[in-house]
Protein backbone atom coordinates (compact mmCIF):
# COMPACT_ATOMS: atom_id res chain seq x y z
CA UNK A 1 0.00 0.00 0.00
CA UNK A 2 3.14 2.67 0.05
CA UNK A 3 2.25 2.84 -3.64
CA UNK A 4 -1.08 4.34 -3.04
CA UNK A 5 0.55 6.63 0.16
CA UNK A 6 3.08 7.88 -2.20
CA UNK A 7 0.29 9.01 -5.07
CA UNK A 8 -1.99 10.49 -1.95
CA UNK A 9 1.39 12.25 -0.62
CA UNK A 10 2.04 13.59 -5.13
CA UNK A 11 -1.63 14.27 -5.22
CA UNK A 12 -1.73 16.71 -2.03
CA UNK A 13 1.64 18.99 -3.26
CA UNK A 14 0.12 19.55 -6.32
CA UNK A 15 -1.13 23.10 -6.84
CA UNK A 16 -4.79 24.05 -7.93
CA UNK A 17 -4.26 23.94 -12.03
CA UNK A 18 -2.23 21.21 -11.81
CA UNK A 19 -4.78 18.96 -9.75
CA UNK A 20 -7.51 20.01 -12.62
CA UNK A 21 -5.25 18.96 -15.04
CA UNK A 22 -4.07 15.61 -13.92
CA UNK A 23 -8.35 15.35 -13.12
CA UNK A 24 -8.50 16.22 -16.69
CA UNK A 25 -6.31 14.14 -17.86
CA UNK A 26 -7.32 10.99 -15.97
CA UNK A 27 -11.05 11.50 -17.06
CA UNK A 28 -9.70 11.69 -20.73
CA UNK A 29 -7.58 8.59 -20.49
CA UNK A 30 -11.01 7.06 -19.00
CA UNK A 31 -13.15 8.62 -21.78
CA UNK A 32 -10.64 7.45 -24.36
CA UNK A 33 -10.67 4.03 -22.60
CA UNK A 34 -14.17 3.75 -22.93
CA UNK A 35 -14.64 4.68 -26.18
CA UNK A 36 -11.80 2.35 -27.31
CA UNK A 37 -13.95 -0.54 -25.39
CA UNK A 38 -17.32 0.49 -27.29
CA UNK A 39 -15.52 0.87 -30.22
CA UNK A 40 -14.25 -2.30 -30.56
CA UNK A 41 -17.32 -4.29 -29.16
CA UNK A 42 -19.22 -2.44 -31.70
CA UNK A 43 -16.67 -3.80 -34.21
CA UNK A 44 -17.14 -7.53 -32.91
CA UNK A 45 -21.02 -7.01 -33.24
CA UNK A 46 -20.73 -6.09 -36.76
CA UNK A 47 -18.18 -8.61 -37.74
CA UNK A 48 -20.36 -11.25 -35.97
CA UNK A 49 -23.32 -9.69 -37.96
CA UNK A 50 -21.44 -9.85 -41.17
CA UNK A 51 -20.36 -13.47 -40.85
CA UNK A 52 -23.96 -14.48 -39.57
CA UNK A 53 -25.57 -12.64 -42.76
CA UNK A 54 -22.91 -15.01 -44.61
CA UNK A 55 -23.83 -17.84 -43.28
CA UNK A 56 -27.51 -17.61 -43.36
CA UNK A 57 -26.66 -16.78 -47.38
CA UNK A 58 -24.55 -20.15 -47.55
CA UNK A 59 -27.57 -22.03 -45.82
CA UNK A 60 -29.89 -20.69 -47.95
CA UNK A 61 -28.00 -21.87 -51.26
CA UNK A 62 -27.37 -25.51 -49.16
CA UNK A 63 -30.91 -25.71 -48.99
CA UNK A 64 -31.72 -25.25 -52.37
CA UNK A 65 -29.10 -27.35 -53.58
CA UNK A 66 -30.78 -29.95 -51.25
CA UNK A 67 -34.10 -29.45 -52.27
CA UNK A 68 -32.88 -29.81 -56.02
CA UNK A 69 -31.08 -32.57 -55.10
CA UNK A 70 -33.88 -34.09 -53.79
CA UNK A 71 -35.63 -33.53 -56.33
CA UNK A 72 -33.53 -35.28 -59.01
CA UNK A 73 -33.52 -38.34 -56.78
CA UNK A 74 -37.06 -38.52 -56.85
CA UNK A 75 -37.29 -37.97 -60.88
CA UNK A 76 -34.83 -40.42 -60.95
CA UNK A 77 -36.85 -42.96 -59.08
CA UNK A 78 -39.77 -42.24 -61.52
CA UNK A 79 -38.07 -42.69 -64.28
CA UNK A 80 -36.25 -46.36 -63.03
CA UNK A 81 -40.09 -47.16 -61.91
CA UNK A 82 -41.52 -46.32 -65.41
CA UNK A 83 -38.65 -47.89 -67.35
CA UNK A 84 -39.11 -51.09 -65.44
CA UNK A 85 -42.41 -51.07 -66.34
CA UNK A 86 -42.13 -52.41 -70.12
CA UNK A 87 -38.26 -53.51 -70.51
CA UNK A 88 -38.93 -54.50 -73.76
CA UNK A 89 -40.33 -50.96 -75.40
CA UNK A 90 -38.57 -49.70 -78.31
CA UNK A 91 -39.14 -46.54 -79.76
CA UNK A 92 -39.49 -47.96 -83.30
CA UNK A 93 -42.01 -50.08 -82.58
CA UNK A 94 -44.06 -47.60 -80.67
CA UNK A 95 -44.04 -45.31 -83.66
CA UNK A 96 -44.90 -47.92 -86.37
CA UNK A 97 -47.89 -49.24 -83.86
CA UNK A 98 -48.98 -45.84 -83.86
CA UNK A 99 -48.99 -44.37 -86.84
CA UNK A 100 -50.72 -47.77 -88.15
CA UNK A 101 -53.58 -46.85 -85.53
CA UNK A 102 -54.04 -43.34 -86.93
CA UNK A 103 -53.73 -44.66 -90.44
CA UNK A 104 -50.45 -42.73 -91.69
CA UNK A 105 -47.73 -45.51 -92.48
CA UNK A 106 -48.51 -44.84 -95.92
CA UNK A 107 -47.11 -41.34 -95.50
CA UNK A 108 -44.33 -41.76 -93.14
CA UNK A 109 -40.65 -42.18 -94.23
CA UNK A 110 -38.80 -43.57 -91.06
CA UNK A 111 -35.31 -41.87 -91.17
CA UNK A 112 -32.67 -42.54 -88.96
CA UNK A 113 -31.81 -43.73 -85.56
CA UNK A 114 -29.72 -42.55 -83.25
CA UNK A 115 -28.78 -43.17 -79.32
CA UNK A 116 -26.38 -41.33 -77.11
CA UNK A 117 -25.23 -42.27 -73.31
CA UNK A 118 -25.90 -39.52 -70.87
CA UNK A 119 -24.18 -38.91 -67.94
CA UNK A 120 -26.61 -39.68 -65.45
CA UNK A 121 -26.30 -43.20 -66.55
CA UNK A 122 -29.20 -42.90 -69.53
CA UNK A 123 -29.20 -43.57 -73.04
CA UNK A 124 -31.09 -41.37 -74.75
CA UNK A 125 -32.67 -43.41 -78.45
CA UNK A 126 -33.86 -40.88 -80.98
CA UNK A 127 -35.57 -41.78 -83.76
CA UNK A 128 -36.67 -39.28 -87.10
CA UNK A 129 -39.46 -39.75 -88.80
CA UNK A 130 -40.91 -37.65 -92.44
CA UNK A 131 -44.38 -37.13 -92.78
CA UNK A 132 -45.77 -36.10 -95.88
CA UNK A 133 -48.95 -34.91 -97.62
CA UNK A 134 -50.82 -34.82 -93.89
CA UNK A 135 -52.86 -32.07 -93.00
CA UNK A 136 -53.11 -30.44 -89.70
CA UNK A 137 -55.60 -32.28 -87.92
CA UNK A 138 -53.73 -35.48 -88.08
CA UNK A 139 -50.81 -33.96 -87.30
CA UNK A 140 -52.63 -32.88 -84.12
CA UNK A 141 -53.77 -36.32 -83.48
CA UNK A 142 -50.51 -37.35 -83.84
CA UNK A 143 -49.06 -35.15 -81.47
CA UNK A 144 -51.95 -35.78 -78.89
CA UNK A 145 -51.45 -39.42 -79.39
CA UNK A 146 -47.49 -39.43 -78.78
CA UNK A 147 -47.80 -37.03 -75.73
CA UNK A 148 -50.22 -40.11 -74.01
CA UNK A 149 -47.34 -42.10 -73.39
CA UNK A 150 -44.92 -40.85 -70.87
CA UNK A 151 -41.93 -42.87 -71.68
CA UNK A 152 -41.41 -40.64 -74.80
CA UNK A 153 -40.81 -37.24 -75.63
CA UNK A 154 -40.71 -34.56 -78.83
CA UNK A 155 -37.11 -33.44 -79.58
CA UNK A 156 -37.85 -31.77 -82.64
CA UNK A 157 -41.15 -30.82 -85.01
CA UNK A 158 -40.46 -28.95 -88.27
CA UNK A 159 -43.61 -27.74 -90.31
CA UNK A 160 -43.39 -26.85 -94.23
CA UNK A 161 -45.93 -26.41 -96.42
CA UNK A 162 -45.77 -29.38 -98.76
CA UNK A 163 -45.00 -28.93 -102.01
CA UNK A 164 -46.05 -31.95 -103.97
CA UNK A 165 -49.45 -31.56 -102.95
CA UNK A 166 -51.44 -28.43 -101.99
CA UNK A 167 -53.05 -27.42 -99.35
CA UNK A 168 -50.76 -30.14 -97.18
CA UNK A 169 -47.91 -30.02 -95.03
CA UNK A 170 -44.67 -32.55 -94.66
CA UNK A 171 -43.50 -32.72 -91.09
CA UNK A 172 -40.14 -33.45 -90.06
CA UNK A 173 -40.56 -34.96 -86.03
CA UNK A 174 -37.93 -36.30 -83.85
CA UNK A 175 -39.29 -38.65 -80.74
CA UNK A 176 -36.77 -39.72 -78.33
CA UNK A 177 -36.98 -42.00 -75.46
CA UNK A 178 -34.75 -43.13 -72.13
CA UNK A 179 -33.24 -45.85 -71.78
CA UNK A 180 -31.32 -47.73 -69.34
CA UNK A 181 -27.70 -47.68 -69.98
CA UNK A 182 -26.46 -51.34 -69.85
CA UNK A 183 -22.56 -50.66 -69.31
CA UNK A 184 -21.11 -47.36 -67.17
CA UNK A 185 -18.40 -45.60 -68.93
CA UNK A 186 -14.87 -45.76 -66.70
Amino acid sequence: MKWLESIQTYVTSLDRQQLYRLMGGIAGAIALLIFLVLYLRHSYIEQGFTQLVDINEQREKIKIIATRAERVKKQRQEVDAMLAKDESFTISGYLEMVLKKLHLSDKTTIGEHSQVDLENGYRESTRKIILSGMNMKQLSELLRELEQNERIYTKELEITRSSRQPQTIDVMLSVATLEPRTTLPG
